[in-house]
Formats: C-alpha cells, sequence, structure tokens
C-alpha cells in the first residue's frame, strides 16, 4: 500500500476542516437539487460523496483525527436530527386508530423481512449470530420517505393505498428502532456467552435466563423512561413554550423545541437506550404541536445542513476495497430485502385495497436507507464482532439498490395507474 502524501502542516489543520466541511455542505446541496430533478433520492448522493471522500482521504490525508471526529459528530447529530423528524411529522392519534389495519400488514411483513434475512446471513453467507441479528433487524424497517417523495410526485399521497402506506411505515420505523435498542442491551451478553462457549461448555439454560433478566432490565427502563417524558411533556411543554414565545419569535420556538429533543436523546443515550430512540421518543412526544412549533422552514434548513452527513459518514466508512469483494453478498441481501416486503406486505395489505394497490404498497417499502442504515451504523461502532466492515458495505449497497430500483419502479407503476 503506498503511503499517503502529507501536502498540509498541522498548522492548518482547522482551515482546512472548515474548508472541506463547507465544501461538503455545497456539494451535498448540489447533489440533493441533481438527483430530484431526475426523481431520485438524495441519499444515493450522499453516500456516494461519502465513498469519493474515502477514495481521496486513503491517498492524501484530508480527513485526520480530528476531521474524522467532527464528521462522526454531525453524523449523530444527523442521526437526532432524523429520529426527530420521524417522531415530529408522526400522528399519533391517526397511528392509533389506523392500528388495527395497519398492524395486520406490519406485524407480519416484519417477521417474513427479519427472520429470513438472519437465517440468509448466518447460514449462506456464513456470518457469526450478533452481524446476523444487525442484519435481521435492519431488514425490518422502510425507508418511507424515498417512496413518498415518488407518490406525491405523482399526486397519489391522499389515496386510500397511500394512507395505508404511511401508517404501516410509521409503524416499521417505531419498531425497528425499538429493535434495535433491545438488540444493542443484549449483545454484549450474547458476545460473552459465545466467546465463553468456544472453551467451555456453557448451558443453553442459563444464556435464555441472563437474556431474559437483560431484556426484562431493558424493557422497564424504556417504560420508565416513557413514562417520565410523558409526565415531564405533560406539565412542562406548555410552560416552557410560553417563556420561550415571550423571548423571541417562531425560530426562538423551533431551536428550543430541538433543543428539548436534543436533552431528551441525550437523556437516552446516557441510561442505555442510544440517542436513536431518545430523539424518536422526543419527536413522538413534541407531536401533538407541531404546527404551533413552525417546523417549516426553519426546522427544514437544519434538516438539509445535518442528514446529509450522517449519510456522508457511512459512505466514508465503507472501505474501499471491500466494495467489489461485497459484492455478491449484497446483491443476495437485496433479493432477501425486496421479497420480505413485497411477499410480508402484499399478502397482506390485499385484505384492505385492489390488487395493483397492495403491489404499489408492497413495492413502496422495499427501500432501506435511514432506520436500516441507524441500525447497521449503531452495529459498526459496536466493532467487528458486531458489523464486519464487509458486511457493513454489502448493506450499504442494499441501500443504495433498493432506493434507486425504488423509485424507478414506482415512477412506471404509479403513472401507470
Amino acid at each position: 500500500m503506498q503511503p499517503a502524501i502529507q501536502i498540509f502542516s498541522v498548522h492548518s489543520e482547522m482551515p482546512l476542516l472548515v474548508l472541506i466541511f463547507g465544501a461538503l455542505t455545497i456539494i451535498s446541496l448540489i447533489t440533493k437539487t441533481c438527483l430530484e430533478r431526475f426523481s431520485l433520492p438524495p441519499i444515493l448522493g450522499y453516500l456516494l460523496i461519502g465513498g469519493v471522500l474515502a477514495v481521496i482521504d486513503r491517498k492524501i490525508p484530508l480527513m485526520n483525527e480530528s476531521g474524522e471526529t467532527v464528521l462522526s459528530f454531525l453524523s449523530a447529530i444527523g442521526i437526532i436530527i432524523l429520529l426527530f423528524k420521524v417522531g415530529i411529522e408522526s400522528d399519533i392519534h391517526a397511528l392509533l386508530e389506523e392500528l388495527p389495519k395497519a398492524s395486520v400488514i406490519w406485524l407480519p411483513a416484519m417477521i417474513i423481512s427479519g427472520v429470513p434475512a438472519y437465517y440468509i446471513t448466518r447460514y449462506l453467507l456464513d456470518y457469526s449470530l450478533i452481524p446476523s441479528l444487525f442484519t435481521g433487524v435492519a431488514m425490518t424497517a422502510t425507508s418511507v420517505g424515498v417512496s413518498l417523495a415518488v407518490w406525491e410526485d405523482t399526486g397519489k399521497m391522499g389515496s386510500r393505498e397511500g394512507d395505508l402506506l404511511l401508517d404501516t411505515a410509521e409503524l416499521d420505523d417505531i419498531s425497528g428502532v425499538a429493535l434495535m435498542a433491545l438488540l444493542f442491551s443484549i449483545a454484549p451478553v450474547l458476545r460473552e456467552f459465545s466467546e465463553a462457549a468456544s472453551s467451555v461448555s456453557l448451558p443453553v439454560t442459563e444464556l435464555v435466563q441472563t437474556l431474559f433478566i437483560q431484556a426484562g432490565l431493558f424493557g422497564a427502563k424504556f417504560l420508565i423512561f416513557v413514562f417520565l417524558v410523558v409526565l415531564a411533556g405533560r406539565f412542562l411543554e406548555q410552560p416552557l413554550l410560553q417563556s420561550a414565545r415571550k423571548i423571541g419569535n417562531k425560530a426562538t420556538v423551533l431551536i428550543f423545541v430541538i433543543g428539548i429533543g436534543f436533552i431528551i436523546a441525550g437523556t437516552a443515550g446516557l441510561i442505555g437506550l442510544s440517542l436513536p430512540v431518545g430523539a424518536l421518543l422526543a419527536g413522538l412526544l413534541l407531536s401533538r404541536h407541531r404546527r404551533d412549533y413552525g417546523v417549516e422552514p426553519f426546522y427544514q434548513s437544519i434538516y438539509l445542513f445535518f442528514i446529509p452527513y450522517f449519510f456522508i459518514h457511512i459512505g466514508f466508512q465503507v472501505d474501499p476495497s471491500l466494495v467489489t469483494a461485497s459484492f455478491g453478498s449484497g446483491l443476495i441481501l437485496v433479493v432477501v430485502a425486496v421479497l420480505g416486503k413485497v411477499v410480508g406486505v402484499g399478502i397482506f395489505s390485499r385484505l384492505f385495497t385492489t390488487t395493483y394497490g397492495a403491489f404499489l404498497i408492497s413495492v413502496s417499502m422495499v427501500p432501506r436507507a435511514e432506520i436500516a442504515m441507524v441500525i447497521i451504523q449503531r452495529g459498526s461502532q459496536l466493532g467487528e464482532w458486531a458489523m464486519p466492515d464487509d458486511l457493513y458495505a454489502a448493506m450499504v449497497q442494499v441501500c443504495s439498490i433498493t432506493c434507486l430500483g425504488t423509485t424507478l419502479l414506482l415512477h412506471w407503476a404509479l403513472r401507470r395507474e
């Protein structure tokens, strides 16, 4: 491997980082505009920017340790903003009203998507238990944002199928984040037992008992946290917002609300529930009064700035040498991703709509992007034992191919309808 070329001095580190991140911001906006002009998801461009940055960085060390720290921090902020947006844009009352109907589609589809993905990763691709679990959990989630953009472009969002898609996808997102948090809490226990089992024989009952205890502790911690968050929202939300209105305009109120979201997310992270879970809960809590917060256009600007860095960081973490090596695994997982949603969603959504409507909903649930990538990235942060680099690269391919393929197919299918 050729040594990296050193062209910048230590004293130019901070100006260089400012220049790089300014350029990345501009490039992200240009990329988003260009891809949306062709009705393509901007996520693809963000991942590509991260991949190109990784290739350049291996030749010319632009992103030193400080740069990677900054990129990682912006990515973490992007995760919080992303999950906060998912929560605050959810209509809890409408979701609860449609829960019986949406659950008939969501629960079987989640199982049909996640379980085969686990077994394929575990026994066909020959990965160990924990990476296979992370892959299975990631496959349960969908990326409704990719599909909704196409539905809105074609004027179909207000239809019966569009509403059913939105409710089912929201359940997918919430369950995916909850499963990620549970897996994150039991993964260290599974690792300890797997390492111990390689040297001594351990009874399965001991493992099951330990997992039940860990899952019970997680459930208790989660319920207590939700109760405290709801209680705080019940008694503190309106007084705090009134105080915020007295000291500023709608922009001030919005920043204040986002600050509350960050506090809740940070608290969830500190007690072991993870930042994404806290951000999602904060968004759900504040979704009742989202029209009072002036979400547009101020929040949209914050969203546009931070979200690209989450996907850029994902692309940057992919080892370029593993892209071709993991291509076969990526294609297998793409097939699993497509069949899981098309079969699982298609069969059960047929109970509530026409055959063609069920086909549209099932195809719209195929993309794996935001939530799936959050899960994969969280696994990668644990280390190789939870998410190997080649499997990480394969899942990035799943994200890219499913988002692109779904967008192209949906445009044709919705216009044909």
